[in-house]
């Protein structure tokens, strides 16, 4: 059960924080949460083909170590600096690769979980 005070993470209407491992999961969004040791607890479908790789690979893992490759060297350490900090939220620019586009990441700190939201 949820503490009274916990923060409460809401991203576009959605509160991140009630919302199970199999409903991230199971995400239309491109969404990965993160236990607050910075390792993967869900990732959706659309985030892990954003990622290019499966959700599978990445579970259990160190984000920032399993995609710095893909999140390019200034992206990772801000990440590392949010996950390692206080602030409620930040946005991360990741350079395109493969031909594909910049992309925007938004970090949020919930009660428990860390979230990267695509978009």
């Amino acid at each position: 059960m949820r503490a009274v005070d916990a923060p409460r993470v809401h991203w576009r209407g959605i509160v991140l924080d009630e919302l199970t491992e199999a409903e991230l999961t199971r995400a239309s969004f491109s969404i990965i949460a993160l236990d607050g040791d910075g390792r993967v607890v869900a990732t959706s479908a659309s985030a892990a083909r954003w990622a290019g790789v499966t959700a599978w690979q990445l579970r259990g893992r160190e984000l920032t170590r399993e995609l710095a490759w893909r999140l390019g060297e200034d992206a990772t350490l801000r990440l590392v600096a949010f996950l390692n900090g206080s602030r409620a939220s930040a946005t991360l620019r990741v350079a395109g690769r493969r031909g594909s586009a910049d992309a925007d990441l938004t970090v949020l700190r919930g009660a428990s979980r860390r979230y990267l939201v695509l978009g």
